[in-house]
């Protein structure tokens, strides 16, 4: 059985879910007689590896402390806003994986998440 909080069940499912879609990203981004396609690419698959190493964080055993994973899901929100900004991943697309960083931002932030993350996940 899942002893975590429900938020937490529900942040590392939005995890998986901005996942999939940052890959769905890198799949439409594809264009290999493109010019500068390497930083395209390079910046969705850091977005996909960002929201799978968030999603795995939110599991039990997690390897991180909260704080630290704070800081990662903001990294997972500040990363598609710049590539947005330097015209790598266009504005839907960079919403999207901003929304969805913002709504695990707010879910793991709470008083719940944080015990549950410090003291229960072992």
């Amino acid at each position: 059985m899942d002893e975590r909080p429900k938020n937490i069940v529900f942040a590392s499912g939005l995890a998986v879910i901005g996942a999939m879609f940052a890959l769905m990203v890198t799949i439409l981004q594809l264009d290999l007689a493109a010019e500068g396609m390497e930083a395209k690419l390079g910046c969705c698959l850091l977005t996909l590896l960002l929201f799978l190493a968030i999603g795995g964080a939110l599991f039990a055993n997690g390897q991180w402390t909260w704080r630290f994973l704070i800081f990662m899901e903001v990294m997972g929100a500040a990363v598609p806003l710049i590539s947005f900004l330097f015209g790598m991943i266009p504005f839907m697309f960079s919403a999207t994986l901003v929304a969805i960083s913002c709504l695990i931002i707010g879910l793991t932030t709470t008083k719940e998440a944080r015990r549950w993350v410090e003291a229960d996940r072992i």
